[in-house]
């Protein structure tokens, strides 16, 4: 579901890619890299599932996979994060893509729309819904700045209230 780009060139991560290494796309020219590379972890509460690509985006294999992370009542777990490089005070442009295909592949609060919260750091970010069917990639781009004394910037997905949603 989750694709996000920290400042383009320099990290831009493919969340549910199959593939093994680092791959560049053919018609943007970006260097993905998939997030169980980075994240080895991400694979005890998450699954990945293949979808359709946006017909108007059926050479870009970053959207031909998903990651979800599954209700697991076992974790009490609602949000979940990647931790991403930073410089101390710099500022970053976060950018977000989210892709489900034509239909849900889970159960939803509401049939037929997730909606969940896009939380970077501190700063409180947007709620997400997507109505299905989904036709085209939702984006989102926050610009934020990284904490003092800290190496890193946490980009979460959360869900957004207690009706809402575990991405």
């Amino acid at each position: 579901m989750l694709k996000f780009c920290v400042a383009p060139g320099f990290l831009s991560i493919d969340c549910g890619s199959s593939e093994l290494g680092n791959y560049t796309d053919s018609v943007t020219g970006i260097q993905w890299a998939p997030d169980a590379l980075i994240w080895p972890d991400i694979g005890k509460w998450s699954a990945i599932a293949t979808v359709n690509p946006p017909s108007s985006m059926t050479d870009q294999k970053q959207y031909s996979t998903l990651r979800y992370f599954p209700s697991n009542k076992a974790l009490n777990q609602s949000k979940f994060c990647y931790t991403l490089p930073a410089s101390p005070n710099n500022y970053y442009l976060i950018r977000a893509s989210f892709w489900n295909g034509p239909s849900l592949i889970y159960a939803t609060r509401v049939s037929g729309q997730i909606r969940f919260r896009v939380i970077v750091d501190t700063y409180e970010g947007v709620e997400i819904v997507i109505n299905m069917p989904q036709s085209y990639p939702w984006f989102e781009e926050m610009y934020v700045r990284a904490q003092s004394g800290r190496s890193s910037l946490s980009v979460c997905l959360s869900a957004a209230s207690d009706s809402s949603d575990v991405p």
